[in-house]
């Protein structure tokens, strides 16, 4: 039987805060880890995983900490996929925003240079999809006509971008292909340790996030 292609994704932070608010997150973390060995999460600890802490910590939910458990999933969606930002990965970045700016894109440096680092190092080391929520600055159309343009002189693939919801879809779609095949015993024993992981740490899943109030703004 030949060997399912493994892909690689890149989620962006405003993507986490998506999922502390999802009704479906167990559901979605349940098809992640049937899929965990054909889909692999990668993040970019300096720059994600930083923005992450950088929620404040009064932030609340249900009585817990939004922060510590943006963290949580961050941690447990990515493992030891960190990806490292290297002085080609600022140069490429640099490129981006030159391009943008001759593609008619508006945006001061300061505001986009860390979705074009996110997208520098995501073409650099391969990932096959980046995930973000952010329409408005990453996923633009000359911010997208940036990364090809200057990718193609590179010499590097360009992910595709999609958002959340998608993500969601793909994740659906495929683990329903492996709970119908024959080789799917593995598949449970991912989830039974991400039970034990979540009871050891004392967090519930974040469903019941959907009664609360609480404000919780999208990063960047």
């Amino acid at each position: 039987m030949a060997t399912a292609k493994q892909s690689k994704l890149l989620l962006d932070a405003n993507v986490y805060g998506e999922m502390v608010v999802d009704k479906e997150l167990r559901k979605v973390r349940e098809n992640f880890e049937a899929l965990r060995k054909l889909i692999l999460v990668y993040g970019i600890n300096a720059v994600i995983r930083k923005e992450l802490r950088n929620t404040p910590k009064k932030i609340k939910a249900e009585g817990k900490n939004i922060r510590n458990y943006l963290l949580v999933l961050y941690d447990n969606f990515t493992e030891e996929h960190n990806l490292s930002i290297s002085a080609d990965t600022e140069n490429i970045a640099d490129a981006y925003y030159t391009a943008y700016r001759e593609f008619g894109g508006s945006k001061p440096k300061s505001e986009i240079i860390n979705d074009f680092v996110i997208v520098a190092c995501a073409s650099r080391n391969g990932m096959d999809i980046v995930v973000s929520q952010d329409e408005k600055s990453m996923r633009t159309d000359n911010a997208i006509q940036a990364y090809k343009a200057v990718n193609e002189i590179q010499k590097i693939g360009t992910p595709k971008f999609i958002d959340y919801n998608k993500f969601k879809s793909i994740l659906r779609s495929e683990s329903n292909k492996l709970i119908g095949s024959p080789d799917k015993i593995w598949i449970l024993l991912p989830f039974l340790n991400l039970l034990d992981y979540f009871a050891n740490i004392g967090f519930f899943p974040f469903h019941m996030l959907s009664k609360s109030n609480t404000d919780i703004n999208n990063f960047r």
